[in-house]
Parts: structure tokens; C-alpha cells; sequence
């Protein structure tokens, strides 16, 4: 049997994460959450995911921040990026598609298109 496509999810908000922890169990992909940009390094470190979904509104660094990070180191330059947001405006897409985002969902987002996002 294949291995299950891991994605790493970063927000800052707990009932966020375990949303995440359910959706993307039950779409049939391994998920691990992350509060922020700190544990989240610490586990690229051991493991790189086959994607990122990364709030932009986060305690500490910022998800753009953390995002520049990524795109800066070889070795997480090449894992796809989705950033999540409730600033839908456009001008906060396009920052983050201009930092090397893949795509942007702004919050609230349904399931369904949560998951047809990640595949």
C-alpha cells in the first residue's frame, strides 16, 4: 500500500488544527499541525511534507514570514505552500503568491474545497 501524502498545517488557532487533523485524515493524507513558525521549522528538520498549509495571521512571526523562510532555504523551497486566510482581500493573495505561494483560501473555507485545494 502507498505511503499516505503528509501535510503539515500551521495556525495558531487549536480548533483550526484539529479541523485540519480530521479533514485531511479522512480525505486519506497523514496531517500533522503546528502552532507556528518555531515548531514548525523544528519538525522540517526530521521531515519535509509533501505540502503546507499556512495561516498568514499567526502569534509570533507572520505566515509571510515563515513563507519568505521556506522559499529561502534549499531545502524547503520546493514544498507547495497554501496560504490560509481570513484577509480574503486581493492584495493579501497576491503578497503571498508574490513570496511563492501555490495557492491562498480564504477563511471560511469549506471542506470540500479545502480538499480538492490540497490534491
Amino acid at each position: 500500500m502507498a505511503e499516505k501524502q503528509l501535510v503539515y498545517a500551521v495556525d495558531d488557532e487549536e480548533n483550526i488544527r484539529e479541523l485540519y487533523r480530521c479533514a485531511l485524515s479522512n480525505a486519506g493524507f497523514a496531517a500533522e499541525c503546528f502552532e507556528g513558525g518555531e515548531s514548525l521549522f523544528a519538525a522540517l528538520k526530521s521531515k519535509i511534507p509533501d505540502l503546507i498549509l499556512l495561516d498568514v495571521m499567526l502569534d509570533g512571526a507572520d505566515g509571510y514570514e515563515i513563507l519568505a523562510s521556506l522559499k529561502e532555504n534549499a531545502k524547503t523551497r520546493d514544498i507547495p505552500v497554501v496560504m490560509v486566510s481570513a484577509r480574503g482581500e486581493e492584495m493579501s493573495k497576491v503578497k503571498g503568491l508574490d513570496l511563492g505561494a501555490d495557492d491562498y483560501i480564504a477563511k471560511p473555507f469549506g471542506i470540500l474545497e479545502l480538499i480538492a485545494r490540497v490534491k
